[in-house]
């Protein structure tokens, strides 16, 4: 009942022919929109991919996919290389047309040696879109009345307070707006993530790691070395004080037995 509360006071204004009518201003606020005539309502589907696959030309498939995607008109997201025992991979993530999809999938599969996995999913989000779009759309009436009211308004106070609806009406608007956007990205751009390898000969990967042993043997090598020069106040300091406690030792030991001498 903000239109109520606000307007009362501006009712109450003696002298004042153009004061609110509170039931008036209600029922302006609370006036349901007219609905028009349902139009044939566009599915609004979320689908995205998962393709695993090998192959004895890494470089080769990577040429392919690059061809591929550029063709379907789609782009990469996010691009991955590892190199793990016995198997070096690359993984990607594309974002294609909702329309090229398949078309894409069916391509990609076709450049594989073999699929290891293919899991395609969709998501039908048409349900709350078409909610989403009707709140956005109602929230936008109801902050054009709250604008006409705030011309109408008769005093700071009510000034602020409307203001105050507005704001948090705006916020909410903006809230929404974004999540109708997300969904209508989502459906209009389908991802694919790509992650394809090529197995190494264990014979092969044994020799690469044998000569990398050797190159990490000597960083290592190195870097005791460069640590013992960046430590040696320390090593001075610790020498300092072994050869102190040692010639203290000798001292003592001296005086003792020399004490063992006289009393015999």
């Amino acid at each position: 009942m903000l239109a109520v509360v606000l307007l009362a006071g501006a009712c109450g204004k003696s002298g004042q022919e153009h004061a609110f009518e509170p039931a008036a201003a209600e029922q302006e606020l609370m006036v349901t929109p007219q609905v028009e005539e349902s139009a044939p309502i566009e599915r609004k589907l979320i689908r995205e991919g998962n393709l695993s696959f090998e192959t004895d030309d890494l470089m080769g498939a990577q040429r392919d996919l690059d061809s591929l995607i550029k063709q379907y008109k789609g782009y990469v997201t996010a691009d991955q290389s590892f190199h793990t025992y016995g198997r070096e991979s690359r993984s990607l993530t594309v974002r294609v047309p909702a329309d090229n999809f398949d078309a894409l999938v069916t391509a990609v599969g076709q450049v594989a040696q073999r699929i290891d996995q293919r899991d395609i999913r969709t998501q039908d989000v048409t349900e709350e879109f078409v909610d989403v779009e009707a709140r956005l759309r109602t929230k936008k009436e109801l902050e054009i009345r709250y604008l006409k009211l705030l011309d109408r308004a008769a005093n700071v106070e009510e000034i602020l307070a409307i203001e105050q609806q507005i704001g948090a009406l705006r916020a909410d608007i903006e809230a929404t707006e974004g999540r109708l956007r997300y969904l209508s990205n989502q459906s209009d751009l389908s991802t694919l993530n790509i992650s394809y390898y090529r197995p190494i000969p264990t014979t092969r990967e044994f020799g690469r790691r044998f000569k990398d042993g050797f190159g990490n043997g000597w960083e290592n090598f190195v870097d005791f070395i460069i640590w013992i020069i960046n430590g040696w106040p320390f090593f001075v300091v610790l020498a300092a004080a072994l050869f102190a406690w040692k010639r203290w030792w000798t001292k003592r030991r001296q005086r003792k037995g020399v004490s063992e001498s006289n009393s015999r």
